[in-house]
């Protein structure tokens, strides 16, 4: 019903149930032209949340390198004297640590003649687009302004994307590694998924990879290997919150 109304033009739908496959479908296309079939890839969204950054913050507890107790501030000393720098990583998990649900980055970017190129430069090598890179040092910009948004008591149950970017660093600070390269170094690979990771275009084919929308507003083109959240987008595709993607096995 959804495919006939437009809704969507295709989709995968895939249902275990006790380890076994109960149900596999492909349907539809995934761009209007491409059937969709087993080796769809999609943009998972925010079930980068689950199935990279927890997966992560799970491993490094088990290491004994964090607690789900410890506050951000005892992994980032920058936020010491902060309140979000007291908010603690299991409040932040479940949606409880009092900050916002999200910040439109990317509007305030716009407005800046020096934040885009079209072609990489020495200061500009991380890409949000095609033919679209931003200033490598505007995610500084970006953690600053988390830093000082409003925030509410611990307890305020909102579902925010905010927290991840400082549960990102926590991660990659404390193994060494981009959360990408953690995530499939730990996990994808020993469990041999091939099909599932960051910034799909380095593994996967582009004719494979579903676009997710028609941009027009921040980076005015089809958005097709690329994450479709802006902000993951200004991070160069790789972060807490979303920029994972995968075919419907591997997940």
């Amino acid at each position: 019903e959804a495919i006939e109304k437009g809704a969507m033009p295709g989709c995968r739908v895939l249902a275990v149930h006790r380890g076994r496959v109960v149900h596999d479908g492909s349907y539809g296309t995934t761009d209007g032209t491409t059937p969709v079939n087993a080796a769809a890839v999609y943009d998972l969204a925010s079930i980068t949340k689950v199935a990279a950054s927890s997966l992560c913050l799970m491993a490094l507890e088990e290491d004994g390198l964090l607690s789900r107790n410890d506050k951000l501030s005892d992994h980032l000393p920058d936020l010491r004297g902060t309140e979000l720098g007291d908010r603690r990583l299991e409040d932040v998990l479940a949606h409880r640590s009092g900050l916002k649900a999200w910040i439109p980055f990317y509007l305030e970017a716009m407005e800046n003649p020096e934040a885009f190129v079209n072609e990489p430069d020495a200061s500009h090598s991380t890409q949000v687009a095609d033919n679209l890179y931003i200033l490598d040092s505007y995610r500084d910009t970006m953690l600053a302004e988390i830093k000082r948004a409003p925030i509410d008591p611990v307890g305020t149950h909102r579902y925010s994307d905010l927290g991840y970017y400082e549960l990102l660093r926590i991660v990659e600070g404390l193994s060494g590694q981009q959360l990408d390269e953690f995530v499939t170094g730990r996990f994808y690979t020993p469990m041999g998924l091939e099909r599932i990771g960051f910034n799909p275009l380095k593994w996967a084919e582009f004719e494979e990879i579903a676009p997710t929308e028609v941009d027009q507003v921040f980076r005015e083109q089809t958005v097709h290997g690329h994450v479709h959240d802006p902000g993951a987008a200004m991070l160069g595709g790789v972060a807490g919150h979303a920029g994972l993607f995968s075919d419907a096995y591997d997940l």
